[in-house]
């Protein structure tokens, strides 16, 4: 009601300023006015403010912060709109999957199941959905599309409220995340048992925190979200935040530019449930560590519950302080694994059915078959396969399945690793910059890495010859490249920890090729 006063308001003020009205204002004023000038001011008085009082009775009117509701309009009317038809099969498979993320700084991003829905909407239907949004919200947007968490796409100044900004009501929780829609298996069926204790008894069972640690795509956040959910199903007065490390970050640091931090701690500290995604991205945060251990203390000695996700355990987070990895430790740890081959299964089948979709066991189990990575890339396959059907106006069969996860299988193959990526991922490692790596300094702690990184191009940059290795690390000669490999060749073989840390960046690696 209030928003519909002050636009109100604004129209009045819009006429009191209209030209004409001001016109005649002046012939008023200087004697000139006549009965019918009068008449002529009155109904234009009359007819500009009778527009803006309709205007203000209208639901079009545009609230950058209700976002979610002016895409679910804009959905209705843009089969409509525009020079580019929409056929019903196109806008169900392309269109109607985009979900929306957030309006701010003059873009209006929408996230895709997956890349080829999101290159195949922006290329057919971007200009389309622009226009309309534009013509729609009477204001000057740009659109963006999102595929799953390639928070890459976005602009630099906007790409940190990508992630956090899913949903602001209910404390930043996802409705579409609960437990109905979580299948269990043996990977992650501890964890699962352990989130709905903590959702049915926050605070008070032995698991505070909660621990939730695995790769990309395996289910941490949807568990998350689910605990969030159920506890406030339960009890609409709970107080649950769900946020990013990334988030908690940036509020602290602008809570400091606004000087507001009692703003900043009162909003994380005064809550009944604290959710905290991505917790190895507090490396090298100093400051935020300090805050989040204080953060931490005050929830944990108030009986709070705490829930935490990590790609890696606790003892393993790099560059975070001990008194705080050990608080992690206080609860309950577990490790998410990949999905097993029947998990696998029973995933595709429950996405089938929320999507209404009929397929058969033979085209499941392919697809099940195919793909082992993650969750993420197990459900964007099906998606994939259903949208081909769709815009094909194909049945969903075992030949159609083989063709799109071929295609799909090729695509993946086709990302090579590359020694600038591997340079980088040793440099982050080992705390230090590329320029360091690549550059002529010869102590110890950049030698080292430096003769691991060209180890490691070597091995996984297959196509790259020795003089090309050799150039990229600042013009080394090959013998130099030969020596550091044969050099970390030969500790690999009595070196456990050496062993074991080429591991965890061969992983790295792998991973940031998949993303």
């Amino acid at each position: 009601m209030w928003k519909n006063c002050v636009y109100l308001v604004y129209n009045l003020a819009s006429v009191v300023k209209n030209p004409v009205f001001l016109g005649g204002l002046r012939l008023c004023k200087s004697g000139k006015s006549y009965p019918h000038l009068l008449i002529t001011l009155c109904i234009t008085l009359f007819g500009l403010f009778f527009r803006g009082i309709m205007d203000t009775m209208s639901n079009d009117y545009f609230d950058t912060n209700d976002f979610v509701k002016t895409w679910a309009k804009m959905l209705k009317l843009l089969p409509e709109r525009g020079n580019t038809s929409i056929s019903t099969v196109s806008f169900e498979s392309i269109i109607e999957p985009l979900e929306p993320l957030y309006a701010r700084d003059g873009f209006f991003v929408l996230q895709a199941p997956d890349t080829w829905i999101r290159e195949i909407a922006l290329s057919r239907y971007g200009r389309q959905i622009e226009d309309l949004l534009n013509e729609f919200t009477g204001l000057s947007y740009k659109l963006n599309i999102l595929a799953g968490d390639q928070a890459a796409e976005i602009p630099a100044e906007t790409a940190h409220n990508a992630k956090n900004t899913v949903l602001t009501e209910n404390g930043g929780l996802n409705s579409k995340y609960v437990f109905e829609t979580f299948v269990k298996g043996k990977s992650n069926e501890l964890a699962y048992t352990a989130a709905v204790a903590v959702a049915e008894r926050p605070g008070a069972t032995p698991y505070n925190p909660l621990f939730l640690y695995g790769g990309v795509g395996l289910g941490k956040t949807h568990l998350m979200h689910s605990i969030g959910n159920a506890v406030l199903r339960r009890d609409r007065d709970k107080k649950v935040m769900y946020t990013t490390t990334e988030n908690f970050t940036n509020e602290f640091v602008t809570s400091l530019m606004k000087n507001n931090n009692q703003g900043f701690r009162n909003k994380f500290r005064e809550i009944d449930v604290f959710l905290i995604d991505d917790i190895q991205f507090l490396s090298d945060k100093e400051g935020i560590q300090e805050e989040l251990f204080h953060t931490f203390n005050t929830l944990y000695n108030s009986n709070k519950q705490i829930v935490i996700s990590s790609d890696q355990p606790p003892k393993e987070l790099r560059a975070i302080e001990d008194r705080l990895t050990s608080r992690f430790g206080n609860g309950l740890i577990i490790d998410i694994t990949l999905p097993d081959f029947e998990t696998r299964t029973a995933i595709l089948r429950k996405k089938a059915e929320q999507e209404g979709i009929v397929v058969t066991d033979e085209v499941t189990l392919y697809i099940a078959k195919s793909i082992v990575s993650n969750i993420r890339e197990l459900e964007g396959a099906l998606t994939k396969v259903i949208a081909f059907a769709r815009l094909g106006n194909a049945s969903i069969n075992l030949t159609l399945a083989e063709k799109v996860i071929s295609d799909f299988l090729l695509n993946k193959e086709k990302k090579e690793v590359t020694i600038d990526l591997v340079i980088e991922v040793v440099a982050n490692y080992f705390e230090l910059t590329v320029e360091d790596i690549k550059g002529k300094k010869r102590t110890q702690n950049i030698v080292y890495p430096r003769q691991i990184a060209m180890y490691l191009s070597r091995k996984l940059a297959s196509s790259q010859s020795l003089p090309l290795i050799g150039r990229s690390f600042g013009g080394k000669d090959h013998s130099t490249v030969i020596h550091s490999c044969d050099k970390v060749s030969g500790e690999l073989e009595r070196d456990i920890k050496l062993k074991s840390t080429l591991i965890d960046l061969e992983n790295e690696i792998m991973l940031r090729c998949q993303i």
